[in-house]
Formats: C-alpha cells, sequence, structure tokens
C-alpha cells in the first residue's frame, strides 16, 4: 500500500470522533483505500476474517465484518453473469382457433337485435 493511502486511512479514522458511528461514506472510503490489499491478500489465500482481524488490529478499517464481507462482495468479488446463448425462436405455426364463447362485437347486425 502506498504511503498516501495509509495516510489518508489514518485520517479518516482520526477524524471519526468516537461519539457518532462513522457514516457510510467515510466506511466504504476507508474500504476502497485498502481494497487493493484485500486482494492481494485473497489472491495469497488468506481467509477474510483472518484479514478482516488483521485491518481491525492494526486499525486500517473499523467496521464490522459483516460490512467488510458485503464491500468484499460489491467491490472484489465479481460473479460472472451466466451467458445467454441465441436459441432460435421457433416461429409457432399459425393455427386459427375459433374462440369459443361469448364475443362482443361493437358494431351490431340489425338481425341480432330484433
Amino acid at each position: 500500500m502506498s504511503d498516501y493511502v495509509k495516510e489518508l486511512q489514518a485520517w479518516i479514522i482520526k477524524r471519526q470522533p468516537n461519539t457518532r458511528p462513522p457514516t457510510k461514506q467515510e466506511v466504504l472510503a476507508t474500504f476502497l483505500g485498502v481494497q487493493s490489499f484485500v486482494e492481494e491478500s485473497i489472491e495469497a489465500g488468506y481467509n477474510l476474517k483472518t484479514i478482516w482481524e488483521y485491518l481491525t488490529e492494526q486499525k486500517y478499517i473499523s467496521f464490522r465484518y459483516e460490512t467488510f464481507l458485503r464491500y468484499v462482495k460489491q467491490y472484489i468479488t465479481t460473479v460472472p453473469k451466466p451467458c445467454t446463448t441465441n436459441k432460435p425462436v421457433e416461429e409457432k405455426q399459425n393455427v386459427s382457433r375459433k374462440i369459443s364463447g361469448f364475443s362482443f362485437d361493437a358494431k351490431p347486425s340489425k338481425q341480432d337485435l330484433i
């Protein structure tokens, strides 16, 4: 991680007063600051719980594990969408069926009215 990112993370954590919880924007900014570290750790084979514990103990992040998992899923883990194959659409045969039952005619014939 670059020194600038570490400095930014420390500033965000320091800026957060102890009396109020951090805002979503602050938490997201903190996560995005360590995103490259998390990606490298995942590629190295480390468990997400271990990564979160390390970052929390080193005071790089200060949010819950559930939030960490949500951001990992949203910003790092991308599930490839299933590929849709273009299946040829089967043309329906023009089968004229006589509709049984009631049918409304807006212009009735005079024979029906008598």
